[in-house]
């Protein structure tokens, strides 16, 4: 249920801001992603604020430590918690029945000391020797067409 909330999150935040439209979805079409695929991908924008998901999440009702666990927060040395995936485009990873499991984000800094993925780390929910991305969007009928 998080999950999913936050996949919604991400796409509203590219969708309805300015920045996610400015940065995020100009990313995405920069690339030739269609706006169809955009959405049929369910991509998104986390904007780059260190603590925009985990107060909306807070906000909405989430315990912060749920956000920890499945890999949506990191836990600094005084216990608060911020973003995981600021400032990046978002991949969210579903299982073979759709269910937003993980999270995949590209930053869109050219900065050498941040990393250009970050993925979500193992947990419960997620296993990522068990998911390849983008299988439940597979056609049930394999026999073509």
């Amino acid at each position: 249920m998080l999950s999913a909330w936050a996949s919604k999150f991400f796409k509203d935040e590219m969708w309805t801001t300015e920045m996610g439209q400015v940065i995020g979805l100009h990313y995405f079409k920069e690339r030739g992603y269609r706006e169809d695929i955009i959405k049929k991908f369910e991509l998104g924008y986390s904007p780059d604020n260190w603590t925009a998901l985990v107060d909306a999440a807070t906000k909405a009702g989430f315990h912060p430590d749920y956000l920890k666990e499945i890999g949506l927060a990191i836990e600094r040395d005084d216990k608060s918690l911020y973003d995981r995936f600021r400032g990046r485009v978002m991949f969210p990873i579903h299982n073979l029945t759709g269910r937003v499991i993980g999270f995949g984000g590209r930053t869109l800094k050219t900065d050498k000391k941040v990393p250009k993925y970050v993925n979500s780390p193992e947990s419960d929910i997620y296993h990522k020797s068990d998911v390849l991305y983008g299988l439940n969007l597979r056609k049930s009928n394999y026999g073509g067409g």
